[in-house]
């Protein structure tokens, strides 16, 4: 047992009675409330679901807290805090208690640019330039780009800073200079084609607000946003991690604190607010108030319709937008070191309209979180985020083998692998996502909104498959394609391996296997591998435990579709890839002699 487990309680609930117009089986929230926390489902629900109390995902996932509010309207219909803010120095959690908001910093940091933009000190069309002492670029750079991740700049993500690491300033966070542990931030592909995720947009950002107010970044977002919209208890302002009688969270991973009980994020606007659910659910509703006519808290004009109108590829002004069952949304995820959290909303005019925060402060919270945001959903009948409920359909394994393989077609490529006798969809994203059967032929895809149909093979010609979503289907044809054997493209090595995410590509070095020497400092990296014409679809989603050996002063285990390597030790590692067409990719990593 966890020994946080034995502090796992239910807090004190936060709560004002739902409207009178609710239905009758929301009027009672207790009872709301324990329902969702008796079954936490998958995104498909089958006759074969068994329920997943809350208690029991959080004792799993080695997640000691989560922490929930749920607005309706615009209003706050109740908060809840479930566990313990550290594993080691115990301590129940309350709805008051602080959670890393990780890169949910960005909306609210992009609150911050709306605000200035009302004042005409902060255009959003108009070009940074020189605005930011010590960084130039050759191209037109407007907030507009960096609010909504078309500025083509690099560094999608941080690592943050352990405790007793140095703390970079802004100015050497963006010059990618000691102490600072990520690249420069620059532009690193074409601006305003298409939405490339970058974190090192929003410390451009944070450096030119801090410009324009003559403030530090983290005064002014408190006087100007936080305090305007009551927000009490955030703050980008970092509290002191050896201060036990605060009400904060510790970070965790595999259900133990991080060193220091946190990172350090310097890289506020992009990563560095601390906050509770109830306070991130006012800025949802303060969208919802302007979407449908209520009064707003902030002075700014059409404050839904500008952050909320869709800029390139799904993404508003900070925002990440959607249409799901016919309905608009909005919201954003947050992954720092041992914090994961999520924040959804409805994004119409007219109710009803919903809005669910959820925090925690473990490792692998975000899949937890998602689940608790499914169980609001299904009682709330918010058929956006509810889960789907189907009747599945008994395949033999030998069925669902003769399926597996690439597909190809209009420029895309996915494939179906059969993992512990369950068929996947691998389709480019760093998770594979199981199929569940309802007949031989057609998958609803977990984790996605859409089906697969793929039909036998007829007249000598390839295998089919159809992607159906959203009114709309997408047919591939079955198609071989080899792992790399010395005759194609090297294989590329993806992900952050504190190289901001730039890929390496590996070199030759015998028949079917491959090298690449990597620099590494002390922490985690997650990294991803794959073949140059196959980008999208990642070799590193066929590792296995036993096909993966390591070296001293590190950890090397598989993480779906990517690979999570622990070094404790910074110096030189060589990653060695074996590939051969009868077994799975052997990967070794080795640290080399100084």
């Amino acid at each position: 047992m966890h020994p946080w487990h034995l502090f796992f309680i239910s807090t004190t609930c936060v709560l004002s009675a739902f409207d009178a117009a609710a239905s009758p089986s929301l009027v009672d929230t207790e009872s709301f409330v324990a329902r969702v926390a008796a079954d936490l489902p998958e995104t498909i629900v089958t006759q074969h679901s068994q329920p997943r109390s809350l208690s029991a995902y959080m004792a799993a996932a080695g997640v000691p807290a989560v922490s929930v509010a749920v607005y309706r309207d615009g209003r706050l219909a109740w908060a809840r805090a479930w566990g313990t803010r550290d594993s080691t120095l115990g301590g129940a959690v309350d709805t008051a208690t602080l959670f890393q908001a990780a890169s949910i910093s960005k909306p609210v940091a992009a609150l911050g640019a709306m605000v200035m933009s009302q004042s005409n000190t902060l255009p959003l069309d108009k070009d940074i330039a020189d605005a930011v002492p010590g960084w130039r670029a050759s191209v037109p750079i407007t907030a507009r780009k960096l609010l909504s991740h078309t500025a083509g700049m690099s560094v999608s993500g941080f690592p943050g800073y352990s405790a007793g690491q140095p703390i970079p300033n802004v100015s050497q966070v963006l010059a990618g200079e000691r102490p600072a542990n990520t690249l420069p931030i620059t532009v690193q592909h074409p601006v305003g084609q298409g939405s490339r995720y970058s974190g090192g947009g929003y410390v451009l950002l944070q450096a030119w607000m801090a410009e324009i107010s003559g403030q530090p970044f983290a005064d002014w977002m408190k006087s100007s946003v936080l305090a305007p919209m009551e927000m009490d208890r955030s703050s980008f302002a970092y509290p002191k991690a050896n201060d036990a009688t605060l009400n904060i969270a510790s970070a965790h991973r595999r259900g133990q604190p991080v060193p220091g009980r946190w990172h350090t994020y310097p890289e506020l606007a992009a990563a560095g607010l601390w906050a509770t659910p109830t306070d991130l659910g006012k800025v949802a509703a303060e969208l919802q108030n302007s979407l449908a006519g209520r009064p707003t808290r902030l002075p700014v004009q059409g404050l839904a319709r500008q952050m909320l109108a869709s800029q390139a590829e799904g993404r508003g002004l900070g925002w990440v937008l959607e249409t799901l069952e016919g309905e608009p949304v909005f919201g954003h995820l947050g992954l720092n070191e041992g914090f994961e959290a999520l924040l959804a909303a409805s994004a119409n005019a007219q109710g009803p309209q919903h809005a669910v925060v959820v925090m925690t402060n473990g490792q692998g919270g975000t899949a937890l979180a998602q689940s608790l945001l499914r169980a609001v959903a299904r009682e709330l009948g918010w058929a956006a985020y509810a889960p789907r409920k189907v009747q599945a359909h008994d395949v033999t394994v030998e069925q669902l083998q003769s399926l597996e393989g690439a597909y190809q077609g209009s420029g895309r490529t996915v494939a179906i692998e059969i993992v512990d006798g369950v068929a996947h969809l691998r389709d480019g994203g760093w998770q594979r996502a199981p199929l569940v059967p309802l007949s031989t032929a057609r998958f609803a895809v977990a984790n996605r909104r859409m089906d697969v149909v793929i039909s036998a093979p007829k007249g000598g010609e390839p295998r089919e498959l159809v992607i159906e979503r959203e009114g709309s289907a997408l047919r591939l044809q079955a198609a071989v394609v080899a792992l790399p054997d010395g005759e194609g493209a090297a294989p590329l090595l993806r992900g952050n391996m504190n190289s901001g995410g730039a890929p390496q590509a590996f070199s030759l070095e015998g028949p079917q296997r491959w090298a690449l020497t990597v620099p590494l400092t002390a922490g985690v990296a997650e990294f991803r591998i794959a073949s140059a014409e196959r980008e999208r679809v990642n070799l590193g989603a066929r590792f296995d435990r036993a096909a993966l050996t390591v070296g001293r002063a590190t950890e090397l285990v598989p993480l779906g579709d990517s690979v999570r390597l622990t070094v404790t030790e910074a110096g030189r590692y060589k990653f060695t890839l074996t590939t051969s067409a009868q077994q799975r990719p052997q990967l070794e990593v080795q640290r080399l002699p100084d």
